[in-house]
């Protein structure tokens, strides 16, 4: 398709998907042997999650270490993890957009990826997704995330925390 932006790209490829759970992954990252493996039997035997994610690795473009997130410890378990009182209205967040994995109809219920968050669209859809069941962060680094130059997340950092706030906004209202 045209390079319409990586929310909409997420939009289609959603769409297009056929299976009963969908698991994200941005271009230059690595899944860590048996990730989906390991995610998707979580998810099979948890019908009350609505999505997971994993601890993860950043890394240089070039492969360098930088750092890891594993979370909290909190959602080591499935729990519903919206808590107004954090500063990110949640007790745990995801390591990594492209660590996640969430069940279809959940991602249907939510509303799915909208195309009016150019940036952000993770957060959005998180807090919508974790309205529609519980989330878990697993322990086990699954994931690793190449950072560059060149990424949203380093040029739109403070557009993606405008959003960001904004859908917690978005969030608390709701609620």
């Amino acid at each position: 398709q045209a390079n319409t932006g990586l929310t909409r790209a997420l939009i289609r490829g959603c769409a297009e998907a056929r299976g009963e759970f969908i698991a994200r992954q941005d271009c230059g990252d690595s899944s860590l042997p048996g990730r989906l493996a390991q995610q998707l039997a979580i998810m099979q035997a948890n019908l009350s999650l609505s999505f997971l994610s994993c601890a993860t690795r950043y890394a240089t473009q070039d492969g360098e270490y930088l750092y890891e997130v594993r979370g909290s410890g909190k959602a080591a378990v499935p729990l519903d993890v919206i808590d107004l009182k954090q500063a990110h209205g949640v007790l745990d967040g995801p390591a990594h957009h492209g660590s996640v994995m969430f069940r279809r109809s959940a991602y249907e219920r939510a509303g799915g990826y909208r195309s009016e968050f150019y940036y952000g669209q993770d957060w959005d859809l998180w807090y919508r997704l974790a309205e529609q069941g519980k989330f878990q962060l697993l322990p086990e680094t699954l994931y690793e995330a190449r950072m560059g130059v060149g990424d949203i997340s380093m040029n739109y950092k403070e557009r993606q925390e405008l959003i960001g706030r904004q859908s917690l906004e978005a969030l608390r209202l709701r609620l």
